[in-house]
């Protein structure tokens, strides 16, 4: 359709597009291909540039795509198997420090990938995700546990060993540009495809996603009686007029409780406890 003009493109231009994708076996990337021209078009109307969105009624369910919940999360003997497992997987250092801080903070998956040193005060141990850098579009301020320190101050050494950089995930090949997210991404669905994370029984652990670490802090965290406020306030969730409940010096008191308490947590399933 890259030749069409946008003004004469209509629903049918789409749908046969999208219909040649699915034959080939790729629903799931048929759905992302027409949420994103659909998007677009929006874009476009908004612009002045065509007056009607083609695809303004045409819903996933048009192309027989379900959306399936991602609520995989992690159970406690999980979280050791995987955390343990890591130093000997074959990845490099800079994907394991990041797996582990999905593991304490929640962060998604780009966060930390957009991280520049700038970002991180280790004296106030703060670390700060501008909104710009975070899905939600609100500044974030992470509260460091010890047990991040740790992670944070193996990553600074890495960097140093590269001759420094700005980003807390330098690239290898340049370190003026940071990682690509999608090395966590593939590093996972690698080892996981192979059965590498296996349980007690030797049978390997279901398939789970960098997200899934995500789910697994929001839902620990309630597992290990965080305040609910205090929960959605470190994940970056909307709280809409809850947030008056505290004045925000106190909520990070409370979120760097919760940081350390999530910490200990980790480490007792790490130990098997």
């Amino acid at each position: 359709i890259g030749s069409i003009k946008i003004e004469k493109m209509n629903k049918g231009h789409f749908r046969d597009m999208l219909d040649s994708i699915i034959e080939r076996g790729s629903m799931t990337q048929a759905e992302k291909a027409r949420a994103l021209c659909k998007q677009v078009l929006n874009w476009s109307v908004e612009r002045d540039y065509i007056k009607v969105n083609p695809l303004q009624n045409f819903s996933a369910r048009a192309i027989g795509y379900k959306y399936k919940p991602k609520d995989r999360f992690l159970s406690d003997e999980e979280i050791g198997i995987v955390w343990n497992g890591l130093d000997c997987a074959g990845m490099s250092i800079p994907t394991i420090n990041a797996i582990k801080i999905m593991f304490l903070t929640g962060l998604r998956r780009s966060e930390p990938f957009l991280a520049e040193w700038k970002h991180i005060d280790f004296e106030k141990c703060v670390w700060t995700i501008p909104k710009e850098n975070n899905k939600s579009e609100r500044e974030n301020e992470v509260m460091i546990s010890s047990f991040l320190m740790e992670i944070l101050e193996n990553q600074k050494d890495y960097c140093s060993n590269l001759g420094g950089s700005k980003w807390v995930f330098p690239s290898l090949k340049d370190p003026s540009i940071p990682v690509t997210p999608r090395s966590v991404t593939n590093a996972v669905r690698r080892l996981c495809e192979k059965g590498y994370w296996k349980d007690s029984s030797n049978e390997p652990i279901a398939k789970f996603t960098p997200h899934a670490l995500r789910h697994t802090f929001e839902t620990k965290l309630t597992e290990i009686g965080i305040e609910y406020i205090v929960m959605k306030q470190m994940i970056n969730h909307s709280i809409g007029n809850m947030s008056d409940v505290y004045n925000h010096a106190n909520l990070n008191v409370k979120k760097l409780e919760a940081s350390e308490k999530w910490a200990d947590k980790i480490r007792d399933c790490i130990n098997g406890k």
